[in-house]
């Protein structure tokens, strides 16, 4: 209901407002955007820090590759500076600065392509300690991220509250290991894609950890809450469906060639990015049926032992019954009752109801009822 209802929110900003309107839309955020970008070839490579987007510019040549990230996008007049220096359309901006954005490939007319995707990364929650001792020590969290592939450059947007996954591509570029420093922008943009699609399977391991910790309880009997649980977990599965049944889309017409930035040599590796997509939606689904069984398995465990509970109740109050008659006929308040007079009266009604009790628990053994 939160997540249906801050959609919601996010959509009632732009109400009214024509296309191609600069506007964030998004969690609001305190300060201004970090701006950072790496400039590379195989010789080579410069870091540049908070430079104007009109110096940016500049550094795109011919034989290098530029690489500028951009994290927080609610700074309106940076990103739309930035976007307009380097021909992205007006729908392009507003693509980057709603964080709502679907998951898309656009190719605007000079031949850039914008992917518009989610990151995904597992958090601690805002009201846990870190001793890890929450109940739920992590929660699947979002992140609107943009990645825009040009002639020589391609330009990351991060919506800058989630985490960074791009990390391990600048090590691999300033330590010059692997292919990356000797490619184009083509396998930049390709390597970005790849470490968002990594995060997702680092989300699905600990999903799938906490299914197996279900599984185990729910065998056990330890976890009374399991239906709650498992909604839960299905949830953030439908999270990480949502946002990957679109990135499918994206790669699948990145390999046909709708993008002519993209070259030939980089296709392969595109197409082993579409199998890790794929590798993610059969987790999820695998997932999602992992949990339907534990919801069944919880409420057969629980018909099973409520048929337990209920045999017990029965087979008592079954040998009642008798015990409850021979009681009340001697409770009658008659005198000429046989016995009633006699020392020997009581323990004969007492000993007849254990009789009794202990027959009826000998025919129900025989029979198998017990």
């Amino acid at each position: 209901m939160k997540r249906r209802k801050q959609r919601r929110d996010r959509g009632q900003t732009k109400v009214g407002l024509p296309p191609g309107s600069a506007v964030y839309v998004g969690h609001p955020r305190e300060g201004g955007a970090d701006l950072t970008a790496l400039v590379y070839d195989a010789q080579g490579l410069e870091e540049h820090q908070h430079s104007s987007p009109e110096v940016l510019r500049g550094l795109v040549a011919s034989n290098r590759v530029v690489w500028i990230n951009v994290d927080g996008v609610h700074d309106v007049e940076l990103v739309t500076d930035l976007c307009e220096r380097f021909g992205l359309s007006p729908l392009a901006v507003e693509d980057v600065l709603n964080t709502a954005t679907r998951t898309k490939l656009d190719v605007l007319d000079n031949g850039t392509a914008l992917v518009a995707l989610e990151m995904l990364t597992a958090q601690l929650p805002h009201d846990s300690n870190g001793d890890g001792e929450h109940d739920v020590p992590w929660e699947v969290c979002s992140e609107h991220v943009s990645v825009v592939l040009g002639a020589g450059f391609v330009l990351s947007f991060q919506e800058g509250h989630a985490g960074d996954l791009f990390e391990p591509v600048r090590t691999r570029i300033r330590a010059g290991t692997g292919r990356i420093r000797t490619q184009g922008a083509d396998y930049l943009a390709h390597a970005l894609l790849d470490a968002i699609v990594d995060g997702y399977f680092v989300v699905l391991d600990r999903i799938d950890d906490r299914v197996e910790e279900v599984e185990a309880n729910t065998l056990s009997g330890d976890q009374p809450d399991v239906a709650a649980r498992v909604y839960a977990l299905k949830q953030d599965l439908a999270t990480v469906r949502r946002v990957v049944f679109g990135l499918r889309e994206v790669v699948g017409r990145l390999i046909k060639g709708e993008v002519r930035l993209v070259g030939r040599p980089i296709e392969p590796f595109f197409r082993d990015l579409y199998d890790h997509v794929m590798s993610v939606l059969e987790m999820t689904e695998s997932g999602r049926e992992r949990l339907t069984g534990v919801l069944d398995l919880h409420l057969a465990l629980s018909a099973h032992r409520m048929n337990d509970v209920m045999k017990v109740l029965t087979i008592v109050a079954t040998i009642f019954i008798p015990i409850s008659w021979i009681a009340g006929v001697y409770g009658m308040n008659f005198v000429m009752m046989p016995g009633s007079q006699a020392w020997w009266g009581f323990p004969v009604a007492v000993g007849l109801m254990l009789l009794t009790a202990i027959g009826m628990l000998v025919f129900f053994r025989l029979r198998r009822w017990l």
